[in-house]
């Protein structure tokens, strides 16, 4: 399967009413696959707007009511497997104009269902790190399903679903946390791209960035500059407040009053640059 997501702008003119309070949620299916350190996310949420009008949205909804045992689905996607995320959005009291649900901005979306899903860069819905597929709603109808296919070395998390409406002439959008594509499993020094770098002050460094964006050990390189003025550290085991942490993400942190800047490693580990000849001034490094 393949399709193409438009990145798209949404530009309301009038006030947007948002219905971010009174929202439920329920934790089910246990068969929902997580990372170390990720608690179970909630597979429904309910968004109340006002008495008798609401919108409920389901991750893995069953075929008929409730929700599926099994979430993702593994299915084909052409000529090999991958993890069907479905959705189910039912509108009372609402008319449904748009189904948003987000994916982690760092997961690959092989395809959706429908295939006219778009990727939403601006939209009354924003939550940081996550990236929103749109589905457009026609027909008005009560219940409103979509999905959308990521590759099997995806974990779950919480993310967040929403949409957008209106009731008589007023817009309405609202949000609820859900379970979704929110972790990748990353193969044993799987690279991604030959190398990723990164500006010191005096020198540029580079090395090699496995899929969950963490820095592959070893692989460190000066690429501008000398080693006088930049070195390489060694791989050091990476403790935070005396404690070796469970799960470590992909990022970029610099150790407090110096010009050392740690990198987490896929063994979760870290690996550090050192800019020799910078000066610490005011909490910054700046070339000498």
């Amino acid at each position: 399967m393949k399709s193409r997501f438009i990145v798209f702008s949404i530009v309301i003119a009038i006030a947007v009413l948002f219905a971010a309070s009174g929202v439920k949620a329920v934790v089910v299916g246990p068969t929902l696959p997580l990372s170390p350190g990720v608690s179970s996310p909630p597979r429904e949420c309910t968004i109340n707007i006002a008495t008798g009008k609401f919108v409920k949205i389901e991750a893995g909804p069953a075929d008929g009511a409730g929700l599926s045992d099994v979430f993702p689905l593994t299915v084909s996607c052409g000529d090999s497997p991958c993890l069907e995320w479905t959705y189910r959005w039912t509108f009372t009291g609402i008319t449904g104009l748009e189904a948003l649900v987000s994916v982690d901005s760092d997961i690959t979306v092989i395809a959706s269902y429908p295939t006219n899903a778009q990727v939403a860069k601006i939209i009354p819905i924003t939550a940081e790190g996550e990236r929103f597929l749109k589905f457009p709603v026609s027909g008005s109808p009560i219940t409103f399903s979509a999905s959308y296919y990521t590759p099997l070395n995806i974990t779950g998390g919480t993310l967040t679903a929403g949409y957008v409406g209106k009731m008589g002439i007023f817009p309405w959008a609202g949000k609820c946390a859900l379970a979704g594509a929110d972790n990748m499993i990353p193969s044993q020094n799987q690279a991604v791209a030959d190398k990723s770098t990164y500006n010191l002050p005096t020198c540029t460094i580079a090395f090699s960035v496995a899929s969950d964006g963490k820095a592959i050990p070893g692989t460190m390189e000066v690429i501008s500059g000398t080693e006088d003025d930049c070195t390489v550290d060694p791989v050091e085991e990476l403790v935070i407040g005396g404690v070796k942490p469970y799960f470590v993400g992909a990022g970029q942190f610099t150790l407090p009053g110096s010009c050392r800047y740690c990198f987490p490693t896929t063994n979760k580990s870290m690996q550090c640059t050192s800019c020799t000849t910078c000066k610490y001034v005011n909490g910054t490094c700046q070339k000498p």
